[in-house]
């Protein structure tokens, strides 16, 4: 029999290698992940439909349906103007950073005064250069994210493997829930 603090021991470190294990096959667990989430979020209505004697299999096609064309809708209108926000934010990065340079610029008097004007200048020059660096790295982390093939693939992947996966749980979620309280 384990005492108390080896059991916690126990789960404390079956929890810290689950999350080791997450991390490193992310890519590959993320559509089986978000398909158990969606199983589960969506089995009240499976259930539902249970009462009214539909079979799992056409309860779980048309809800899955219904979900993620209603998924696909509000992509397709929030998208562009999610899109947008981030082409004008970046587009008016300089602009931003610029009014926040005017706004420090009363600060930077005081601090001038008590540090002395060498200091203020390199602290000045520094935070310009920051600034456009800052702009540099947003477009190219942008275009970076737009070209990457692998996430493409990625996606791509999520987006076809989590409804199947969904399906097959829904489908099978009393057998699983069963399978699962006898453990």
């Amino acid at each position: 029999m384990l005492t108390p603090v080896a059991k916690a021991g126990f789960w404390a470190a079956f929890l810290a290698l689950f999350i080791a294990f997450i991390w490193v096959f992310d890519s590959v667990l993320m559509p089986f992940i978000l398909g158990i989430i969606i199983a589960y979020l969506l089995d009240p209505v499976m259930r539902r439909f249970g009462k009214k004697h539909v079979p799992r299999w056409a309860a779980a096609l048309l809800i899955l349906f219904l979900f993620f064309l209603t998924i696909a809708l509000l992509f397709v209108a929030l998208a562009p103007m999610a899109f947008r926000q981030a082409e004008m934010l970046i587009e008016q990065m300089p602009t931003y950073i610029q009014s926040l340079m005017d706004y420090a610029s009363p600060y930077l008097g005081w601090l001038q005064n008590q540090m002395g004007a060498d200091y203020v200048e390199q602290i000045t020059s520094y935070l310009k250069d920051s600034a456009g660096k800052i702009v540099t790295a947003t477009g190219g982390i942008a275009a970076g994210i737009a070209t990457g093939g692998k996430v493409v693939i990625s996606f791509m992947t999520t987006l076809v493997l989590t409804p199947l996966v969904a399906f097959f749980m829904m489908k099978e979620w009393p057998h699983i829930v069963r399978w699962v309280e006898g453990l």
